[in-house]
């Protein structure tokens, strides 16, 4: 018993890991589709892009207000390298939740099935 409750922990890290690495890519194509110039640098129009595409990231709670006041000394632009800087954010476990820009929900990335419906609406579950 104590060896199965052992490699369940292990799995369960390798699949919060997993699950981390899926909502980090997320994460990253988020950025680069917002810079549309491609410079490396969002302006301000496109980091409102990047704050709508953050928050409907599947598996993350994403707080705005916390993200606004990261980038509030750099308002006119904003550099990839610091956007990447507050998106690692998500992986410090140092941060309190409460304070956390990002809170990973795994439980929001598994997909419900949902009951098949025959033609007359009848659930054939």
């Amino acid at each position: 018993m104590v060896e199965l409750v052992k490699e369940t922990k292990t799995l369960q890290k390798q699949i919060k890991t997993a699950l981390e690495k899926q909502v980090m890519q997320q994460m990253i194509d988020a950025v680069v589709t917002s810079d549309k110039d491609g410079n490396f640098t969002l302006t301000p129009q496109e980091t409102e892009m990047l704050k709508i595409r953050l928050g409907n990231i599947n598996g993350v709670d994403f707080n705005a207000k916390f993200f606004d006041n990261m980038i509030a000394s750099d308002v006119n632009e904003l550099t990839v390298t610091d956007v990447m800087n507050i998106l690692r954010n998500l992986l410090d476990d140092e941060v309190p939740e409460e304070r956390n820009i990002f809170v990973l929900r795994s439980e929001n990335l598994i997909q419900k099935k949902k009951p098949a419906t025959a033609s007359r609406g009848f659930s054939i579950w």
